[in-house]
């Protein structure tokens, strides 16, 4: 297990830049874990500008999951209706 980050609250409908918040490489395998109740939407590409829809594509995260990346994402977003709060980890 590597040290543990500091958990990320994700505001409500906000875009959250996971690799710039957590302060991991772009590009790194991470591990998104939900920390108690919430749910939001994940994303991997280069850039996200608004909720992640069905044209997008996007993994849904439900409380107390967990959910990874590929290695060599060109980036990792999460968006929340509600908001919630994670940890993000190197996978």
């Amino acid at each position: 297990m590597a040290n543990t980050r500091p958990n990320i609250i994700v505001p409500a409908a906000t875009i959250v830049d996971l690799y710039a918040t957590a302060v991991i490489t772009v590009g790194v395998q991470i591990v998104v874990k939900m920390i108690g109740e919430g749910n939001a939407k994940l994303y991997s590409g280069a850039t996200l500008t608004g909720e992640p829809d069905d044209s997008t594509g996007f993994y849904p995260i439900y409380e107390r999951e967990s959910k990874s990346n590929d290695a060599g994402d060109l980036g990792a977003f999460i968006w929340s209706h509600h908001g919630c709060t994670i940890n993000v980890e190197v996978a």
